[in-house]
């Protein structure tokens, strides 16, 4: 009678090689994989930092010309008379908390002289 573990015998013996060397990696193989991807994973840690810090850089870059817009955009408000300016004759805000609370319209800051 044929017996499942006889067979898983049988065929774990087909699986070894004829010379009596078991199957399988030596310490020194997983050694050398181990090194190769750790050189590797260590020659991608720059280049993805790298990257990180463009996309800050196109951040901070795009804030900038985001405030220079702000900036002459007041300026010609300003200059058109349609607010008041907040500061020196120059027509710039004194500061970028000008333009953040907003400047009051110059009809408004001439109904207030008067009353």
């Amino acid at each position: 009678m044929f017996s499942l573990s006889a067979w898983s015998c049988e065929r774990a013996q087909a699986a070894r090689p004829r010379n009596g060397a078991t199957a399988g990696f030596t310490i020194i193989e997983l050694i050398v994989v181990l090194v190769v991807l750790s050189v590797l994973a260590l020659s991608v840690l720059p280049v993805a930092e790298l990257s990180v810090r463009r996309a800050k850089e196109r951040e901070l870059k795009a804030a900038l010309v985001e405030i220079r817009e702000a900036i002459d955009a007041y300026k010609r408000a300003v200059d058109g008379k349609k607010i008041a300016p907040g500061g020196p004759q120059s027509g710039y805000p004194v500061s970028l908390r000008v333009l953040v609370d907003g400047a009051a319209p110059v009809d408004y800051c001439i109904s207030t002289l008067i009353q």
